[in-house]
């Protein structure tokens, strides 16, 4: 592949487009020259795109940015008339028909790998299927991206992953639609297994130099497999030698439940606070997210094997359940979060309904309103299923006061009693920032709320 051929990236989405930059290393393995642009705010870069004069135009939009990637692609076009625009992410692969846009020249679903050379040559249909490869040959690239867009850099956590799916099939997530496309073996094959811990460290290496303060593993669940004990083993050894930053890591009650002693000891011997997702203390809830293999007794021993071996833990909550009444489900749960884990850190968002998810299909059968994914910011605190205003604001509401409400062992009474308080965005925003700054300091100490306001002069505050 010539390097006559001039790819322009969009970076879209906070803080890092991490599915992008394995998009570069396959751009950069084929010989194409690579230039990357901040796509995030409404103004599209042109004199810098222009100026690069790119052949092909690149996204990889969430459903929340994927309007916002059609205005910038038409912004292109009228300044450059023959590019072309391609793509991809977990958008266009859920909701293929509108990858018929006229704007979009080709739309990949799927992961990238064997369509690039398809495009190039300019003889493929407009929709690419793409397939996983081995693990092994996964190779990011993040240097033109930081050097591109050097704000990227001033982020305090770097994110990476050893592998890219899930074992559960959560019908909120769109990781059980990939294992309904690839189907079972091949989704276990590609998307579970792990990349070395060696390829995880020699990409971590590129991001040292700009002085982050944390790095998360984001696999949806990082004690899954026969494999973990020694993978994680491997990669502790690793990266307390190599790169010694602060990191943490998700789990699942399930996998906390089945470890061995000798896995507990390797977790935490690494990640001295991990991220668990709960979502709910309801059976009901849980049928409906496909989660009935969770138990209260598991929860709590998931909560006491985190607390025999020293590992803190942020627990996850989604309220704005499809049920009868989501607010006293929420609170519900926050009651079992008081007895299981008041001296864990608490977190609640609102649940989002994803395209092409068991949850968006369920809600259809059902006849249950739910609104686009795009009428919020993620962090609002809306849930995305319609309920009257009332119960809406009280969700919004229970998101920003969870960790309170667990931490502070609020009776129930003064619960329901704040939630008849009004909350403006003044409110919101205060309120927040005070948990971000307590989130921190539950992680990292004194030192860690200390550190909070450094980083917010450096970060877009979501809320």
């Amino acid at each position: 592949m010539s390097e006559s051929i001039r790819c322009l990236l969009v970076h879209q989405g906070e803080p890092e487009n991490y599915g992008m930059i394995y998009v570069a290393g396959e751009l950069k393995r084929l010989g194409v020259s690579i230039k990357w642009v901040n796509g995030d705010f409404e103004q599209f870069p042109l004199q810098v795109a222009t100026e690069f004069n790119p052949d092909y135009v690149l996204f990889s939009p969430k459903t929340i940015t994927f309007s916002r990637a059609l205005a910038h692609v038409k912004t292109l076009k009228a300044a450059i008339s023959n590019v072309k625009c391609v793509i991809g992410g977990h958008h266009v692969s859920a909701v293929p028909e509108d990858a018929e846009n006229e704007l979009i020249d080709y739309a990949v679903l799927g992961p990238v790998y064997g369509t690039l050379e398809k495009i190039f040559s300019g003889n493929c249909p407009k929709i690419l299927q793409g397939r996983q490869v081995e693990v092994k040959g996964l190779i990011p690239d993040r240097e033109e991206y930081y050097r591109d867009i050097p704000y990227i850099t001033q982020q305090p956590r770097r994110y990476i992953m050893s592998h890219f799916g899930c074992p559960f099939k959560c019908t909120y997530c769109g990781a059980a639609r990939l294992q309904e496309t690839y189907g079972a073996k091949e989704y276990k094959k590609m998307f579970l297994a792990r990349r070395p811990p060696q390829a995880l460290i020699e990409e971590s290496r590129i991001f040292l130099k700009y002085q982050p303060r944390e790095v998360f593993l984001v696999d949806d669940d990082c004690m899954q497999g026969k494999d973990a004990e020694e993978w994680l083993g491997e990669f502790a050894a690793l990266w307390k030698e190599e790169i010694d930053l602060p990191i943490t890591a998700y789990v699942s009650p399930l996998s906390l439940s089945r470890a061995s002693d000798s896995l507990m000891q390797v977790v935490g011997s690494i990640f001295p606070v991990i991220n668990m997702g709960i979502q709910s203390f309801s059976e009901e809830t849980l049928k409906i997210y496909n989660r009935s293999f969770q138990t209260e007794e598991m929860v709590r021993n998931a909560v006491g094997r985190l607390r025999d071996f020293g590992i803190r833990g942020r627990l996850e909550l989604i309220f704005g359940a499809p049920c009868d009444d989501p607010v006293e489900e929420a609170l519900y749960s926050l009651k079992k979060m008081q007895e299981i884990a008041p001296d864990f850190y608490c977190t609640a968002y609102a649940l989002l309904v994803f395209p092409g998810t068991a949850l968006q299909r369920y809600l259809k059968e059902e006849g249950i309103p739910f609104s686009d994914l795009a009428s919020h910011p993620i962090h609002s605190g809306y849930t995305s299923v319609q309920f009257d205003a009332d119960t809406m604001e009280k969700i919004r509401k229970l998101t920003k006061l969870s960790h309170l409400y667990v931490s502070s062992n609020v009776d129930i009474s003064f619960m329901r009693a704040l939630l008849e308080m009004d909350m403006p965005d003044k409110a919101a925003h205060a309120i927040s920032k005070a948990n971000y700054f307590l989130s921190q300091k539950y992680k990292y100490g004194q030192e860690g709320e200390d550190r909070a306001e450094e980083r917010l002069k450096y970060m877009r505050f979501l809320y």
